[in-house]
């Protein structure tokens, strides 16, 4: 299997010293291919479409120096190895280099260094984009957890909304209900409510207390037989009339007909 050849890109005005660094690599065992510029619209375009894995720069070239170069490849590519190839280089001028962000410096009076120095740069290149994709990673997982618990979070505010409605709207049914329980209770009419059989599910007070009955005596009965005679005074036959209401009670908004008492008397009711 083949190995993909390393882009080297050399800022190197003197065309027998960027053969000298290439000797120098490919007695390292690198496996290469390398272009040569000299000015800065050169070592520009060549940034953007060559697109190097490294980068050696001579320090003065005429119009340029390695130390602009640096600065412009750190904005455009920070990850690119860059390597200072000098021969005249002080200690103060490469401890700035270092600290603008140069991997290494190798003076052309060592050359012999430049191939264990590029090699060193580009494993702490796979280091750093290692470091890089992996932060990236957790700032992602960071960031759809983030997602996530606002998605949670909205979704149980809405059902916490939602369950405060149906708390609300049961406390109002329950309010509305107590009141209607009571007003059935203390109103002065007979409210009384029945199965579709007849058999009595509710009567209030008034009506408990007009017929004679206990609630227990009368809720849970046939009308017919308690409150409601099989037979009315007047002759009617007072269980048709029953059956005829429960079957189509639209019909029967108002009826008047005979009762009787726990007590056995009669009364008339509308």
């Amino acid at each position: 299997m083949m190995t993909e050849q390393l882009r080297i890109l050399m800022l190197e005005d003197n065309p027998g010293d960027a053969l000298l660094n290439a000797g120098q690599l490919t007695d390292a065992g690198l496996s290469f291919v390398f272009h040569r510029v000299e000015t800065e619209a050169d070592y520009l375009r060549e940034l953007d479409e060559f697109k190097p894995d490294v980068i050696l720069s001579d320090y003065l070239l005429p119009g340029f120096d390695g130390f602009t170069a640096l600065r412009l490849a750190q904005e455009r590519y920070p990850f690119i190895p860059f390597i200072i190839v000098s021969g005249a280089l002080d200690e103060e001028a490469a401890a700035e280099l270092f600290k603008a962000g140069a991997s290494d410096y190798v003076f052309k009076q060592r050359i012999a260094r430049l191939g264990p120095a590029v090699q060193k740069a580009l494993e702490l290149k796979r280091t750093r984009e290692g470091k890089a994709r992996a932060e990236e990673e957790l700032k992602n997982s960071y960031r759809e957890l983030e997602r996530r618990v606002q998605e949670r979070t909205r979704e149980l505010s809405e059902a916490n909304g939602r369950l405060q409605k149906e708390i609300d709207e049961r406390i109002k049914a329950e309010q509305a209900l107590q009141w209607s329980e009571m007003i059935l209770r203390t109103v002065s009419s007979i409210v009384l409510t029945m199965s579709c059989s007849g058999t009595v599910t509710y009567i209030n007070d008034y009506g408990l207390r007009f017929f004679g009955f206990s609630r227990d005596e009368l809720v849970g009965k046939n009308v017919m037989g308690t409150i409601v005679p099989e037979i009315e005074s007047t002759g009617r036959d007072l269980s048709v009339m029953i059956k005829t209401i429960l079957a189509h009670p639209e019909e029967h908004f108002s009826n008047v007909n005979e009762n009787i008492r726990k007590n056995g008397e009669r009364v008339w009711v509308a």
